[in-house]
């Protein structure tokens, strides 16, 4: 087999340490580059690898479970600047830390030269958490590109925000043939392979070479490609092409440099977790369960379907016979001709569907299944997967995305999974009982401390304000004029003769949901559909009426109808 390895006529430009001796020699003249150097940059990653059994789709994490790590470090890569010296050391950590004693030596060595550079890489969160939890070394300044990259493509959903696809994006392919030996698709695959090769014990060729790459001159090109001038890509274009009007001094260099800042924040939410009370949560799932049955019993008297059972066991001795039992309630292709039978036709089995079938009609077993079904959902979302994330401290570790999705770039907004604790309902209900007290109160904040719900009031209206520089929405957020811009929306939208500032009037919640949603360029069947939702059905607009609302209020803020028109968010 051919190894894809660097070009014959480039040298090896890293330098693998494994003993103590080498270890000082590299430090000492790391130390004495920062120490020489005004602002002095290096590149940073790392290799990990798994101590307990691993969880699928997941990277290690210095997470601690059952007495230990869930994951450690294999290699810390440690890159010079390209026109200081092209050299990465490969410092192999499985080696070097031959005790406790070594790791924190190892750290106390390491943290005078990390603290004090600017901090190159990709993804560098994942990079703190290490440096942090093992060595307690704490990142300060930082240069991470997936930001940079994230912040001048937001919203396009087609751009990708791992290493290899940036390669591929900004970097010249004959560059990148002619450092690495490769070009981007093949590096792909290599770098694909490297990921799920074995990184614990001795290490290939292969697997040094790409460990050095991601600390080597590519990282550093790929941050000049992506800041350079004369590229459109380049931070200054954005700033020309979006901020013209601005007058506040804010560029898009200061998002980028916020979002850098705030990595330390994102690494220490995931490594501290959050405790979680499984006593509140059995009870949870108790209820769940006892209110699925109560329902089921009601769909039990009128669907029924004859199942085959048996003993079990083979040959003469087995014995069958024939019992009836409910219809499976979560699957369509069972309910919607069970409905067909008493002379109720549905077209789908859908939530909104079926809020719509308790208005027309006055069967029992219709909200005996919209019952169930939002039990069954919340037990499947909720009920059933949230033990599996809590480790043996009692917490749970989520994993958090600063600029949403790991890979996609959509909207920038943060996310979280593993479990995904930014979508636990909170005023919503299930027989009765609020889901914030259901699914909300197990978590628990540590001793000493109060969790706070804190939030921008109307943020992205206010964005939207400034961005398109409309007249009248800037008129609304003049602090004399205090207007609120929900209730705006709404009158113009409905063309009603009075602002329905009341948290409970429909209007205004319609024109809430218009806003937040409008925002992300949600169409015209979505918005529908959530202002029926959120008005629980008292305002049901057709495809066609939505529009007539969306251009009546297009018709009194034009500067927000040009700028939409200009980015293609309407339908």
């Amino acid at each position: 087999m051919t190894l894809l390895m660097p070009s014959p006529q480039k040298e090896k430009t890293y330098l693998y340490v494994r003993t103590w001796d080498k270890f000082l020699e590299s430090v000492k003249a790391l130390q004495q580059y920062v120490d020489e150097t005004p602002k002095p940059r290096l590149a940073l990653d790392v290799e990990t690898y798994w101590l307990v059994p691993p969880i699928e789709d997941a990277a290690p994490r210095p997470i601690l479970n059952n007495g230990m790590y869930e994951g450690v470090v294999k290699t810390i890569q440690i890159g010079l600047p390209p026109d200081v010296e092209d050299l990465q050391y490969v410092f192999d950590a499985e080696f070097l830390e031959d005790s406790i004693s070594r790791r924190k030596e190892m750290g106390d060595l390491l943290r005078p030269i990390l603290e004090k550079a600017i901090i190159f890489g990709h993804s560098l969160q994942y990079e703190f958490q290490f440096m942090w939890a093992l060595y307690n070394i704490r990142l300060r300044q930082f240069r991470d590109v997936r930001f940079i990259n994230a912040v001048l493509n937001a919203g396009n959903k087609s751009m990708r925000n791992n290493l290899g696809k940036l390669y591929d994006e900004y970097l010249d392919p004959h560059f990148f043939k002619a450092y690495t030996g490769m070009y981007q698709g093949q590096y792909e695959s290599y770098k694909s392979r490297m990921q799920k090769s074995n990184w614990r014990g001795e290490l290939s060729e292969e697997q040094l070479t790409y460990a050095a790459h991601d600390a080597s001159q590519l990282i550093f090109e790929l941050y000049d490609r992506m800041t350079e001038t004369h590229e459109e890509k380049s931070v200054d274009v954005f700033m020309e092409k979006y901020e013209k009007k601005n007058k506040y001094g804010q560029s898009v260099t200061n998002i980028i440099t916020l979002e850098w800042s705030l990595i330390p924040i994102f690494a220490m939410l995931e490594m501290r977790g959050i405790q979680y009370d499984l006593k509140h949560h059995q009870g949870v799932v108790a209820f769940l369960k006892e209110n699925m049955a109560e329902h089921q019993k009601i769909v039990e008297k009128y669907f029924t379907k004859s199942v085959i059972k048996s003993n079990g066991l083979r040959g003469k001795a087995r014995i069958t016979w024939e019992e009836q039992e409910c219809i499976n309630i979560n699957a369509w292709q069972q309910v919607l001709p069970a409905l067909r039978s008493i002379g109720i036709d549905l077209p789908n089995y859908q939530e909104e569907t079926m809020q719509k079938a308790l208005e027309d009609y006055e069967h029992e077993v219709i909200p005996a299944l919209v019952a169930y079904k939002k039990a069954s959902s919340m037990l499947s979302k909720y009920g059933n997967k949230m033990p599996q994330y809590v480790k043996s401290t009692g917490r749970i570790h989520p994993s958090w995305h600063q600029l949403g999705g790991d890979q996609g770039i959509d909207t920038g907004r943060s996310s979280c999974t593993d479990p995904p604790l930014m979508t636990i309902p909170i005023r919503d209900e299930v027989a009765g009982r609020q889901t914030s007290e259901l699914f909300r109160k197990p978590f628990i904040a540590r001793p000493g401390h109060v969790f706070i719900d804190a939030d921008y009031s109307q943020i992205e209206p206010r964005v939207m304000a400034y961005v398109c520089n409309d007249e009248k929405l800037k008129e609304v957020y003049k602090d004399e004029n205090n207007i609120d811009r929900h209730a705006l929306t709404a009158k113009f939208m409905f063309g009603l003769d009075y602002l329905p500032t009341d948290d409970a009037d429909p209007f205004r919640k319609a024109g809430k949901e218009y806003n937040l949603g409008s925002t992300y360029g949600m169409g015209l069947e979505k918005s529908a559909s959530k202002i029926e939702r959120a008005t629980k059905g008292k305002i049901k607009l057709t495809r066609d009426e939505m529009r007539e609302k969306r251009d009546a209020y297009y018709g009194e803020l034009k500067g927000l109808k040009r700028m939409q028109d200009e980015i293609s968010f309407t339908t």
